[in-house]
This record gives C-alpha cells, sequence and structure tokens, in this order.
C-alpha cells in the first residue's frame, strides 16, 4: 500500500467526511484503501452554480486517480484521460482527513469546498479563476451561504437575480449593507439616516412586490444573469455631506437576464464597497420598455439606457449596434452549449464576427471590440476551446501591425498570444520544462524590446524581474525592477517593484516597520529592538503559508528563551478572513493587517512577491536574512545566536 494513503484508512473517512459533497451512496468499503476515480468523480460542489469538467461516461473509465504529496499536506487528484487536472481532494493540515475538495474546468481551478475547522464538513464556498471571485461562509454547515467574504459588483447583480428568480428573500438579505457596516463608512448623519432607512425598507419591499406578482418577469425560478451594464465607479471624497471617510460606489447599475427567451433589466442602482464585498443599499427594480432610466444615490444622476442588446455601444452607430447583438445572441448559445467542442467553435464564429466588422467602427468602438476579439480567442485558447487560438492571435498581431494600428492594441495582442502559448505549454503533460522557460523569457525580452513603452511592458519586466531574483541574479533583477518603478510609476507593479528592490538591498541594515496589529494596537519593529524577529508573511489562502503555523510555533517554543519572536504580517485582502481563521487557530505571536493584499503597503514596502515570505532580523534591527524557507530557519537561527 502507498504510505501517502496510509492515513486516510478506512476511505470513508475521506468521503463521508464530506458532508459537503452530499454523496448518497457508498463510495468504498472499510477495507478498500484506495477509492477508484469513478468513485471519486461522483462527489459533487455544495454550490450548485458552479460550471466544472464532467467527463461522460465513456471518459469516466478512462480517468485516472494518484496521490500526491508534499510536506504536511497530502491527498488524491484525478485526471482526465489526456491528463489533465479534473479533481483534488487535500489533506492542508495534516490531520489525515479531507478538508479540501476543488474542482476544476478546462485544467484551471474554478471552484473549492474547504472544510476550515476540521469537523468533515464545508463550511467555506470559494469560486476561482474563471469561476469568479466569490468567497462564501456557511457557518451552520448546512450548505446554505450563511454571508459573503468577498463578492465583486458584478457578481453581487447575478446573485440578486437568482434571489429574486428563486423568490429566496434570505439570500436577497445577504447582498444588503449590514447595520455595523453602514456605521463604519463615516456617513454624515443625514446619509447615514436616509441609507439605513433604505436598507431596512429592502427586504419588506422584495416580499411585497413577490406579493404583488412585480417580479413575474423574474421570479420564475428560471431567469438567467447575462451581463452587468455601469459607468465605472468612484470614490466620494470625505467630508462630502460630512463624512468622515472616502466612499468607494458604483451607480448606476444595471444588469441583464434573460428568461423563457426573453431579455430583461433589472435596476441594481447604487452598491458601496465594504471590504472585499460590493454591498446593495435598496430594491432592485425591473425596467421596463417606458422606463430606461437607473439612478444613483450619491450623485442624484441618472442616465438613459440603450435597449439591452445595444449596451455599451455607440448608439449612433447601427453597424455597432448590430454587432453587439450579434455577439450577445452567440454568447447566450456558448451558454448553453454542452461540450467543448461546440464552445470553441461559437468562440471561433464570435472572433469572426467581431472582425469582419472592425473596419466600419469608428475608431473608440474598433479600439474596444478589438481588445474583446483578442481577449475572446485567448481565453478559448487557454481553455482549450480553440486548438488555433495562439496561431490566431498572432495573425491578429500582424494584421495590426501592418494596418499600422495603434501600437499599444499591436502590444497587447502579443502580449495575450504569449501569455496564452505559455500557459497551455506549461499545462501540457510531457512537456520540457527548462525549455518552456527559456522560451518564455527570450519572449519576454523581445516583448519589452519592441515595446518599450506599452501598458503591458512593466508586466513583462516585473516577470523577467522575478525569474532574475529566483535564479540568483541580483543585479538583473534590481534592474528591470528599477526599470519599472522610474519608466512607468503609474503601473500596479510600481511600488512592488521598489519595495523588491529595497528588499534585495536590506542585509545589514535596519528595518523599520510600522502597522497596526489585527486587534487595533499600534505596532512598531523597534519595541523589539535586542531581540531576533522572524518575520512571516503570510495569507489565509495559502496552504503553504498555513503549514509553517506548526513550525513557527516548535521554533518559538524552542528559542524563546534565547529572546525569538515571530511576527506574522497577513496579506489577506481583508481582516475578516484573518479574524475567521485567528478564532479557530490560536497563534502566540501578533500579527499585522492592512487591506489590499499584495498590493497593499505591507507588501509592496518590501516587496513580497509570494506568500509565504520568511525574513529574520537581528537583535540590533538590521536584516539578517531576506528570504528564507521554512526549513532553514531552525539552522539559521541556531547559527546566529551561536555567534
Amino acid at each position: 500500500m502507498s504510505p501517502a494513503l496510509r492515513p486516510w484508512l478506512p476511505s470513508k473517512k475521506l468521503f463521508f467526511g464530506l458532508a459537503a459533497a452530499a454523496l448518497n451512496v457508498a463510495l468504498a468499503s472499510e477495507a478498500s484503501a484506495n477509492p477508484t476515480a469513478e468513485q471519486a468523480l461522483q462527489l459533487k460542489p455544495v454550490q450548485k452554480d458552479v460550471d466544472f469538467d464532467k467527463p461522460s461516461a465513456e471518459e469516466v473509465a478512462k480517468c485516472t486517480i494518484k496521490v500526491e504529496k508534499a510536506g504536511n499536506t497530502s491527498g488524491w487528484v484525478v485526471l482526465d484521460p489526456s491528463g489533465q487536472i479534473i479533481r483534488r481532494f487535500t489533506d492542508t493540515n495534516g490531520d489525515n482527513t479531507v478538508d479540501q475538495w476543488s474542482y476544476y474546468n478546462e485544467g484551471l481551478e474554478v471552484y473549492r469546498d474547504v472544510d476550515s475547522n476540521s469537523n468533515g464538513k464545508a463550511d467555506q464556498f470559494r469560486w476561482l479563476n474563471t469561476g469568479g471571485s466569490r468567497w462564501a461562509a456557511d457557518a451552520n454547515e448546512d450548505g446554505v451561504v450563511d454571508s459573503w467574504k468577498n463578492i465583486s459588483a458584478e457578481e453581487a447583480s447575478a446573485e440578486a437575480i437568482a434571489a429574486m428568480s428563486a423568490k429566496d428573500a434570505s439570500r436577497f438579505a445577504r447582498l444588503l449593507i449590514t447595520a455595523d457596516e453602514l456605521k463604519a463608512l463615516g456617513l454624515g448623519e443625514s446619509q447615514l439616516k436616509e441609507i439605513g432607512e433604505k436598507v431596512a425598507e429592502a427586504p419588506k419591499r422584495f416580499s411585497g412586490s413577490l406579493s404583488d406578482n412585480k417580479l413575474s418577469t423574474v421570479a420564475t425560478g428560471a431567469a438567467r444573469w447575462l451581463n452587468f451594464s455601469g459607468t465605472k465607479p468612484y470614490l466620494i471624497p470625505a467630508g462630502t455631506n460630512g463624512s468622515t471617510k472616502d466612499l468607494l460606489v458604483y451607480e448606476n447599475i444595471v444588469a441583464m437576464f434573460e428568461n423563457d427567451g426573453k431579455n430583461g433589466q433589472l435596476q441594481i442602482g447604487t452598491m458601496i464597497k465594504v471590504g472585499d464585498n460590493w454591498r446593495l443599499i435598496d430594491m432592485p427594480e425591473l425596467l421596463s420598455e417606458s422606463n430606461q432610466v437607473a439612478g444613483g444615490y450619491f450623485t442624484n444622476m441618472t442616465r438613459t439606457l440603450a435597449p439591452a442588446v445595444n449596451t455599451g455601444t455607440n448608439e449612433n452607430n447601427p453597424i455597432a449596434s448590430q454587432l453587439a447583438a450579434d455577439v450577445e445572441a452567440i454568447d447566450k448559445k456558448v451558454a448553453e452549449a454542452t461540450s467543448a467542442a461546440a464552445v470553441g467553435e461559437l468562440k471561433k464564429q464570435r472572433v469572426d464576427l467581431i472582425e469582419s466588422k472592425l473596419t466600419k467602427l469608428d475608431a473608440n468602438d474598433k479600439s474596444q471590440w478589438t481588445r474583446q476579439m483578442i481577449d475572446t480567442c485567448a481565453e478559448a485558447a487557454e481553455r482549450r476551446q480553440y486548438a488555433e487560438g495562439v496561431a490566431r492571435l498572432k495573425q491578429i498581431e500582424k494584421k495590426l501591425a501592418d494596418d499600422k494600428a495603434d501600437t499599444d492594441l499591436v502590444a497587447y495582442a502579443r502580449f495575450r498570444a504569449m501569455t496564452t502559448e505559455y500557459m497551455l505549454a506549461q499545462t501540457t503533460p510531457g512537456g520540457d520544462i527548462n525549455k518552456i522557460q527559456t522560451a518564455w523569457l527570450d519572449s519576454l525580452r523581445g516583448f519589452v524590446k519592441d515595446f518599450p513603452t506599452s501598458s503591458e511592458t512593466p508586466e513583462a519586466l516585473l516577470q523577467l524581474a522575478i525569474d532574475a531574483e529566483f535564479s540568483g541574479k541580483e543585479k538583473e533583477a534590481k534592474e528591470f525592477y528599477t526599470e519599472i518603478f522610474t519608466k512607468f510609476s503609474e503601473a500596479t507593479a510600481a511600488p512592488t517593484a521598489r519595495g523588491a528592490v529595497k528588499r534585495i538591498d536590506s542585509v545589514g541594515r535596519v528595518l523599520g516597520l510600522t502597522g497596526t496589529t489585527i486587534d487595533g494596537q499600534k505596532f512598531d519593529i523597534g519595541m523589539y529592538r535586542g531581540k531576533t524577529v522572524v518575520l512571516h508573511y503570510w495569507s489565509t489562502d495559502s496552504q503553504t503559508a498555513l503549514t509553517d503555523d506548526a513550525a513557527l510555533k516548535s521554533i518559538l517554543a524552542k528559542y524563546a528563551r534565547d529572546g525569538v519572536v515571530v511576527v506574522g504580517l497577513n496579506l489577506d485582502n481583508t481582516a475578516e478572513s484573518l479574524k475567521t481563521y485567528l478564532g479557530q487557530n490560536k497563534l502566540p505571536w501578533v500579527n499585522l493587517h492592512e487591506a489590499g493584499g499584495l498590493q497593499g503597503r505591507l507588501a509592496t514596502e518590501m516587496g513580497i512577491l509570494i506568500v509565504p515570505t520568511i525574513m529574520v532580523v537581528d537583535k540590533e534591527g538590521k536584516v539578517a536574512n531576506r528570504s528564507l524557507h521554512i526549513t532553514e530557519l531552525d539552522r539559521e537561527l541556531s547559527a546566529m545566536l551561536r555567534k
């Protein structure tokens, strides 16, 4: 028997511990050590709205299952007949029970059920990659979302339609801003009162609209979200109408839906950003042919909406309007397609259609539709739905260059082709990793040379810098990082690049580190002068980082008398997920947190690129080591303390 499987004998500990899967059949007997691929594929996500790979009966017979083990993490992986991963079931904390169930679509993990308290039941649900960005909590573990840890504005609008379609008042109520969240926004008294009243009335209006049959066109159980329409979100600065904090809002929002072959529009109105969540403040309303106006609370502005099929197009150009309608028709067929081949053919049709109309569009529409065409082609290729996708992207780039199109557009086509080709090469079984990486780096260097000022160039430079740094070429890495923040100061990568140079040069220098602990206390690393400080950059969604905790506890127990302390720098996007984790896993050291994750100050200040990252600061407050693996820490501390 494989040693990696021994902890899970009997097999029922894997499968019947998964209340989240809601299995109705016995998957294995007590005597069976290895689940089969067929048994594993009977597991289903707790949440129903997940688009994941479902092999046919013929394909299931050819699927394989294998054990994987890395440190304290073990599990089973299911592969389809081509060798592509379609499921992963993992024990992330070494307690011999599966606590994470992952589902894939075209090689990407799109959904994950999580048992964060190790009781055999899923209490968190996460949509990932092309599945979206939602992250839900289920405190009572009944399979129903209790609260949202993360939900985008687009996904919130889709949830609103789903709630109305299912006549589910609780599902709708979860989208509304809470009283505590509202109070924390720092609004002026009048707005706090007005919005509070709107929120309080929204559930009543939801029930009333159902009773009055005002939602008859959507509340049928079959309404399907299509897309999201809204102006860009904007910041309302502190001081406006007596507010004390900046406020990020989305206004004039309309969500499009389809029901029984007919399109409809739902006015969402206004949403407010609270942490990683976009919150509704009012009951959405259906728009009709006679009422095509969406409003906003904060700006008191309205905009007249075009018919659903024309959204986002130039109303003065009938070709653009017709193109939008035709593309929407294809997108509807894509949503209904039942095979990857059918989806691939439809997406190819989408690319062909857009390309055939480009010369008849004005400059602004042409640029936007060209990017859509490129994105469609790249996405279909990445998901292995369009075998000629990369070649088509290269053809698009060549045509744009021949036509002397905007340089940034040409660069966009090249970069998408490069990254798509690299991703496919990485996920193709049997590929030569060294050759793939060399080709990728060569393409990045060529891109930077050909497009030294494009909007994609900072990302290309960052990839080159990261590779150089992790290959030990620090001088070269610093040159790439420096080029990013000197030539592209407004780029997203600029703060990280500046911090990376600081980190590379930090050994032997006094580190200034300040922040706020998760319980609201001010922190300054200077208070630990005379002690050896282990800095652990981590996040709760990094399983590798979480496995460091046990080792760090052992390190602390071993060296605490020698003046060693640990400081956690949590890089979760919001504090909520950290507080939940710490409520279930006590850590005997302080943890700092600021919003923003890897783009937040705690990460960018030292150019942290991955989690976990471990640094050590000596008793004089100077950086002794800027990059350690957890397995190297004991040896490093022992050597330092002997000096």
